[in-house]
């Protein structure tokens, strides 16, 4: 819940340059995923659905507040709305053999989401996220969602494309405070119409899109794009997933130029380490995404590799080069829990294409600090690589290793702490190489 390449690079550089303008060197103010269920399913309660919270009580009628939010329930409960939103607060320091144009070292509010979510009848859902921090880029998710032509779920509006492990897990239950790089080579949130079902091991979705919200939808071609999963073996928490998805974007000489690069990973530095720039004639974009995971026991880990190729049809026809380009990148990552169960894993669709996913870290009710307990840790490890260099186009190569150990104490408050260490290498005419060394911490509050 992707524009063209250039709308979906836009929409994270344009969230990155609105952190930027709030970064100082110690101080400063105001930079995909799913919300939180409006209701949980059977299924869902079964598996530990995302947050892992103790299943809880059907919401009472009336006007209430408690660790989901603001709610309000009609006295028939045909109506439930939501009142709910997230703050990340980010602090970061950063080494490099290369000094930067820009910089983002220092405090920075990363998000303020205000959010909120619709049910009617358990038929018809809707949800809103506005990023308050982003002026340039305000609106992420704004959808709705039909539920009676079952087993099939209907979504349309502003939403993230089926694509990629990681993009279709919720910010707040990331494993990392960064995503992989390669997640520049996935689409972001477009407008379109998505079908989705699951069965008990099992999701599929496919949508149509145009452009992005916020950077004008009809600037962004139009793209059809699909995502599959299937866990082989599935026993409580201990599972095996894979999962394929495929996205084909056709433009127009009126739509804006394609451009690749892997500002997405790397916001905290405030400059992106590679970039294909803008791809001259680009007709078209291919994505294929493949991704796996394994959880046993307390051990999770999962990788994704992603490929695109550009055509460049609308090159002239006397142009030397005409031929595509193509680039690719991917990652592994391994976690573990030091101190409470393994995350759960959501068959079950939220709404729209957030479903076959890992849920946030598992926190139960006897190890929060405000019932006398310690929380709970993760420890994770990540390598992976981005290339987006194919001859003339010379992007770069990004090759990266990331530590994260994250606390959970209460429901609705993580602590994150992560190091980064970045091998960059690309063409003097985009900087040079350099390698960076980069120490984050996050704050994140949601309600």
């Amino acid at each position: 819940m992707a524009a063209a390449p250039e709308a979906e690079v836009s929409e994270r550089d344009e969230r990155s340059r609105s952190a930027r303008t709030a970064r100082t060197r110690g101080n400063g103010h105001g930079n995909g995923g799913a919300p939180p269920a409006p209701r949980r399913s059977s299924s869902q309660a079964q598996t530990g659905e995302s947050g892992a919270r103790p299943p809880q009580a059907a919401p009472k009628t009336g006007v209430s507040v408690g660790e989901r939010g603001i709610s309000l329930v009609s006295e028939d409960r045909s109506i439930k709305l939501r009142l709910t939103g997230r703050i990340h607060l980010d602090a970061n320091s950063f080494r490099s053999t290369r000094p930067f144009t820009t910089t983002g070292e220092g405090f920075l509010i990363r998000r303020g989401w205000y959010e909120t979510y619709l049910n009617y009848l358990d038929s018809w859902e809707a949800g809103l996220q506005i990023d308050t921090s982003n002026l340039l880029q305000p609106v992420f998710d704004a959808v709705v969602a039909y539920r009676g032509f079952k087993p099939f779920i209907i979504t349309a509006g502003n939403l993230r494309e089926p694509f990629s492990l990681q993009q279709m897990s919720n910010i707040n239950q990331d494993t990392f405070i960064e995503r992989a790089a390669v997640d520049a080579l996935a689409p972001a949130r477009s407008v379109g119409v998505t079908v989705e079902a699951n069965g008990e091991r099992w999701t599929a979705v496919v949508g149509g899109f145009l452009g992005n919200i916020n950077r004008g939808v009809e600037m962004g071609g139009q793209a059809v794009t699909a995502r599959a999963t299937y866990a082989p073996y599935l026993e409580k928490t201990d599972l095996v997933h894979l999962g394929i998805a495929g996205s084909y974007r056709r433009f127009d000489g009126n739509d804006r130029p394609t451009t690749l690069n892997s500002l997405n990973a790397t916001d905290a530095v405030g400059a992106a380490f590679i970039t294909t720039r803008a791809i001259a004639g680009a007709s078209s974009l291919a994505r294929l995404g493949l991704e796996a995971a394994v959880q046993l026991g307390p051990v999770r880990v999962q990788g994704e590799y992603i490929r695109n190729e550009v055509e460049r049809d609308l090159l002239p026809l006397g142009a030397a080069d005409r031929r595509s380009r193509r680039f690719d990148g991917a990652y592994v990552e391994a976690a573990i829990p030091l101190n409470g169960p393994p995350r759960a894993y959501r068959i079950q669709p939220n709404y729209g294409t957030h479903f076959g996913i890992f849920g946030d870290m598992t926190l139960p009710d006897d190890k929060r600090v405000s019932r006398g307990g310690l929380g709970v840790f993760e420890l994770a490890g990540r390598i992976g690589y981005l290339d987006l260099r194919d001859a003339p186009t010379g992007g770069g190569f990004e090759r990266s290793w990331t530590v994260d150990l994250s606390w959970r104490p209460e429901p609705n408050v993580k602590i994150k702490l992560d190091h980064s260490r970045y091998e960059v290498r690309r063409p003097v005419s985009n900087g040079g190489d350099v390698d960076v060394a980069l120490t984050e911490m996050r704050l994140q509050y949601y309600w």
